[in-house]
């Protein structure tokens, strides 16, 4: 679809789309698999979101409800193509299957390049378009040559090694070389910069490959990344493609167009770019770095060096951030502070769309837009204790403070399932306290009770009326 189009023109998820792509990916896997949803540039930063499924007859549907969640959210749904070892495990070491080979092609001739990919390798097994566009308004490619058995064990690392192999020879994204780099999952919602595309399947075929035989045919396929490099020499040692670098050899003295400082610093900040935008760890960013100038500079700088210019420019990129990305300032730190002030009173039942209030008495239904209310008195603090007049700007707008709201829906203090509401029923709340009818006594309200109703009178004092009524229908018959 469309930038900027109404609710109704907007895209939906499509699970037929997902659960094709989980198939192919996970068929016949057993073990954990790793979401990551992640903000989209150009949206709101929200604190990524991160659950592990099994592999199982279920998965297609998790993943589906997610990608449902993430469109409503404005984020972005990936998924580590892979089984990792256990829940909350995602690193690179944690991927104990692979079972494609896969690369990301998102810039340049995209369609040369997968002309390229298929003329040497063979046909794709499955084809997606990311919702990306390059430069040249070409959409941005995820090829995947499915494996004829998972890769485990040592061969995990010989897919990674080919992946890394791919991207370089086929001016891909490098950083498919881990493992453990997410994906952007077909039949969920590219949301990047105001656009907004389904993430579609293009062709998709029953063919499989052997990892070896595959290996040697990336092994013998020519780079297209040796002839970019050599062609734009003065745009590497600039702001050209980083994949062209990360597959090139540096020697000192400047002998290949490029000193080994100008390389190294340019590959140290496209992976600190990375992990600012959350797709990996800074101790994993570091690896990278670490790995890249042991197999491409030459020789290596000490390890010492190489730390001292990874943490300058570190603490460059964060002197740089907008002035909104200060910690204490992000509509995720604005949450937190709501959820202090009024984690007690309020609740939020996502199946019901719906705030809860505490009044005392009992949790009431808030359709006042009160909530709102509070998240902007939070958010108008904040504006008035800074300095910055654009900052200010922003914390006082209205996207803020939705966000912050939307945000709290999910903090652990508010969110409350159906099921938890008067769920006593022997338990009568009245205006004077709670009756346990199991023996008539009145306690206080407590907002732990969860009742939502209550009765328009408390009992107390005598009751003639109800005792003379008892008399009548009982004949006097004080034992019944």
């Amino acid at each position: 679809m469309t930038e900027h189009g109404s609710d109704l023109d907007r895209p939906l998820a499509d699970a037929d789309v997902i659960r094709t792509f989980i198939d192919l990916l996970f068929g016949g896997c057993d073990g954990w698999t790793a979401v990551r949803e992640f903000s989209e540039k150009g949206n709101p930063q929200k604190p990524p979101r991160t659950p592990f499924f099994r592999a199982d007859g279920l998965l297609a549907d998790h993943v589906a409800y997610e990608a449902r969640r993430a469109a409503a959210a404005g984020m972005g749904l990936y998924i580590v193509p892979g089984i990792v070892g256990g829940e909350g495990k995602a690193k690179a070491d944690d991927v104990i299957a692979l079972t494609s080979i896969l690369v990301d092609l998102d810039q340049g001739d995209v369609q040369a390049h997968r002309q390229h990919l298929i003329d040497h390798l063979g046909l794709p097994s499955l084809e997606v378009a990311s919702g990306g566009l390059t430069d040249a308004g070409q959409r941005r490619l995820h090829l995947y040559w499915k494996l004829t058995e998972s890769a485990v064990g040592t061969d995990v690392a010989a897919v990674c090694k080919v992946r890394a192999q791919i991207a370089a020879k086929a001016l891909g994204d490098p950083s498919f070389g881990s493992a453990h780099q997410p994906i952007r999952v077909p039949g969920s919602i590219y949301r990047k910069q105001g656009a907004e595309r389904l993430v579609t399947i293009e062709a998709a075929r029953p063919v499989e490959y052997d990892l070896t035989e595959l290996a040697e045919k990336v092994e013998a396929m020519p780079s297209l990344a040796a002839d970019a490099v050599d062609a734009t020499t003065a745009q590497v040692k600039s702001k050209g493609p980083i994949a062209p670098l990360l597959g090139k050899r540096v020697h000192e003295n400047g002998a290949d167009g490029i000193t080994r400082f100008d390389a190294l610093s340019r590959v140290i900040g496209y992976w600190v770019r990375r992990c600012r935008d959350g797709h990996l760890t800074k101790d994993a960013a570091w690896e990278e770095i670490a790995s890249y100038n042991q197999a491409c500079i030459v020789p290596p700088w000490p390890t010492e060096r190489l730390k001292l210019e990874t943490n300058r420019i570190w603490q460059r990129d964060e002197t740089r951030r907008q002035p909104g990305e200060r910690p204490d300032l992000t509509e995720d730190a604005l949450a937190l502070e709501f959820t202090r002030r009024h984690g007690q009173g309020w609740r939020y039942v996502a199946s019901w769309g719906q705030w809860l209030v505490w009044t005392g008495t009992q949790w009431q239904r808030e359709s006042t837009l009160k909530i709102y209310d509070l998240a902007r008195a939070v958010c108008r603090e904040a504006a008035a204790n800074c300095d910055n007049l654009k900052l200010r700007a922003k914390l006082a707008s209205a996207s803020t403070i939705a966000a912050v709201e939307r945000l709290a829906r999910a903090d652990r203090h508010h969110a409350a399932t159906t099921d938890l509401w008067d769920r006593d029923a022997w338990a009568l709340n009245t205006p004077g306290g709670l009756v346990d009818l199991h023996t008539g006594i009145l306690v206080p309200h407590r907002p732990s009770d969860s009742n939502t109703k209550i009765a328009a009178a408390t009992p107390r004092g005598e009751c003639p009326t109800w005792q003379e009524f008892l008399a009548t229908v009982t004949r006097d018959d004080v034992e019944l």
